[in-house]
C-alpha cells in the first residue's frame, strides 16, 4: 500500500551538477602529472579525475600508484573503468591506458589534483572536473579500433546523474588534423590532436536507462581506449 509519503527513486533524486573542469590534455609523461583548478572548491562538493597515460616501448607497463590533491582528499579509483589497448601501431607497439578516480565531500579552498605512476611513461593526459556532491552508480572502459572510441555502456539508475568520458586515439588509418567530437547527448570539455587525438566530454542531467559512452571521430579512424564513470547524488 503507497500512502503517499514516498516517490519513486528515479524522478526525486536531485541532479549532480558540473562546478568546473579543468585539462592537462597533452603531453606530460615521466611518472605524475598535475592540474590546478581555477576556482576554489566548493565545501561537500566531489573532485572527478579522468587520467590517460601511453607507452610507447613494446612490454613497458604502468599502473596508477595514486592520486592526490593538496586538500587532502581521499581518491578511489575506479577498476570498472580501466581500460588497455595494446600494440598500438604508431605508439612503437606501445600501450593507451585510461581509468576514471574520485573523492567524494572535499573540503574548501584552493586545489591541486596529482597522479603518479609506477613507471615512467612518454605521454600522459589529466581532467579534473568539480560537481556537487555525488556517488558513483557505474562505470565502463572499452577498446578497439574505429572512427568512433567508444567506453561501452551502462545502466543510469536515476534521473539527473552526471557522467564523465575520456578517450585517446591513434588516427594511423586516416587522419583529419582535426580533434574529436563529442558523441550523441555529450558535450566536448577538451579535445586535441597531438601525436595521437584525444578528449573528455560530460553529460549532464542523464536521465536513467541505457547509457554509451561513445565519441565521434570526426574523420579519424584508428586503435582507441576509452573510459566512462556516472554519478549519481548520494
Amino acid at each position: 500500500m503507497n500512502d503517499g509519503s514516498s516517490v519513486d527513486q528515479a524522478s526525486s533524486s536531485l541532479p549532480v551538477q558540473r562546478v568546473q573542469t579543468a585539462a592537462a590534455p597533452c603531453c606530460g609523461g615521466g611518472t605524475s602529472e598535475s592540474q590546478a583548478l581555477t576556482s576554489n572548491v566548493t565545501a561537500g562538493d566531489a573532485i572527478v579525475v579522468t587520467i590517460g597515460w601511453f607507452t610507447t616501448a613494446p612490454g613497458s607497463t604502468a599502473s596508477i600508484a595514486s592520486v592526490t590533491d593538496t586538500l587532502g582528499n581521499a581518491f578511489t579509483l575506479i577498476p570498472s573503468s580501466y581500460a588497455l589497448e595494446t600494440n598500438v601501431a604508431d605508439y612503437g607497439n606501445g600501450n593507451f591506458y585510461s581509468e576514471i578516480a574520485y573523492a567524494k565531500a572535499s573540503p574548501p579552498g584552493a586545489d591541486t589534483i596529482t597522479f603518479t605512476l609506477t613507471g615512467s611513461v612518454t605521454f600522459s593526459l589529466l581532467y579534473v572536473v568539480e560537481t556537487t556532491p555525488c556517488t558513483l552508480d557505474a562505470a565502463s572502459g572499452g577498446n578497439g579500433s574505429s572512427g568512433a572510441p567508444n567506453a561501452g555502456t551502462v545502466t543510469i539508475a536515476v534521473d539527473g546523474e552526471l557522467a564523465v568520458a575520456m578517450t585517446d586515439m591513434d588516427p594511423s588509418t586516416t587522419a583529419t588534423g582535426s580533434g574529436l567530437l563529442p558523441g550523441p547527448g555529450w558535450s566536448m570539455q577538451s579535445s586535441g590532436v597531438a601525436e595521437a587525438i584525444f578528449g573528455q566530454e560530460i553529460e549532464e542531467a542523464v536521465p536513467a536507462g541505457p547509457l554509451v559512452g561513445v565519441f565521434d571521430g570526426n574523420g579519424n579512424s584508428g586503435q582507441w581506449m576509452a573510459s566512462m564513470a556516472a554519478f549519481e547524488s548520494p
